[in-house]
């Protein structure tokens, strides 16, 4: 709820949006970046700790980096003594 509070607020509805596509996923979905009119979304995400690096598939520096800040000063999902990787979260829900 937190992360998608977070998006509303640097993507508010009926807001000009921009995408820069950098790929196709296995299953045909299109990978890519949006910027609102303030800068990456993604970054964003990850910098204040709404989003998490998948590192099997992003091996990008600066998103790991981004990342990194969130950790050590404890901000969104970050704030969890014990905070669950989602691919691992849907992987214990399949059961």
């Amino acid at each position: 709820m937190a992360a998608r509070d977070f998006l509303r607020l640097l993507c508010p509805l009926g807001r000009q949006t921009r995408l820069t596509q950098t790929g196709k996923d296995r299953y045909g979905r299109t990978l890519g970046d949006v910027d609102c009119g303030s800068g990456s979304a993604q970054q964003a995400m990850l910098r204040n700790g709404h989003a998490w690096v998948y590192p099997t598939f992003s091996g990008e520096r600066a998103l790991v980096q981004l990342q990194g800040h969130a950790q050590r000063n404890r901000l969104g999902l970050w704030k969890s003594a014990a905070p669950v990787a989602p691919w691992t979260f849907r992987k214990k829900q399949r059961g």
